[in-house]
């Protein structure tokens, strides 16, 4: 019985250990699948290939050639948007030439910052009451964006909705007269890119 029990633990363990070459793993390996497009640089996008062999063949199908023009380089896809935002899906796959393929969809979206109020006036976008109080600007957006209160007397209310809502908390104005403070709405992680500024009036007592 001891014998039979140490050559089924041995059996096991080879299991274990690996299987022949020709099951080996396959894999198109792609970390980053989803992109935002804002203009016509070239975005590339790395990838490795597990258990290539000198015949595997890497490319790219199904994208619109009035969009994107696409070249497959030994370590990288560059994908060259050939339109400002232009957006649509493509498939990335690898082919072993032994029977093996791995397929890896890519999706490019169009960049979008879009504001859904009127503004007050023509150099304000919102007038509020000298009490102050919760102001809530809504938008839609692609993008992730920081926001930088620049007065003092505005502030930022961390929500999980800033991609469709901001909501700012504005102190009372202790003053007589209006006041105007700012909000810049920049891409996230770059301060000196500036998307777009909000200008606040704020009525005085």
């Amino acid at each position: 019985m001891k014998k039979l029990l140490t050559s089924i633990a041995v059996v096991l363990l080879i299991a274990a250990c690996g299987k022949p070459n020709d099951d080996q793993v396959f894999k198109l390996n792609i970390e980053k699948t989803e992109f935002l497009v804002n203009g016509t640089n070239p975005i590339e996008i790395p990838y490795t290939v597990d258990g290539a062999t000198a015949n595997t063949v890497v490319g790219v199908s199904g994208y619109d050639p009035d969009m994107f023009c696409v070249s497959v380089e030994p370590d990288k896809i560059v994908v060259m948007p050939l339109i400002n935002w232009a957006a649509g899906d493509m498939l990335a796959y690898a082919d072993s030439r032994t029977g093996k393929v791995s397929l890896v969809n890519l999706c490019f979206e169009r960049e979008t910052l879009k504001t859904l109020y009127n503004p007050y006036s023509t150099d304000i976008d919102f007038m509020v009451e000298r009490t102050g109080g919760y102001l809530e600007i809504p938008l839609i957006t692609s993008l992730d964006i920081s926001i930088d209160c620049t007065d003092s007397w505005i502030h930022y209310v961390e929500t999980k909705s800033h991609k469709s809502t901001i909501v700012l908390s504005i102190d009372e104005n202790p003053k007589t007269s209006v006041r105007t403070g700012a909000v810049d709405l920049l891409r996230k992680g770059q301060a000196d890119n500036l998307l777009m500024t909000v200008i606040i009036a704020q009525k005085g007592q």
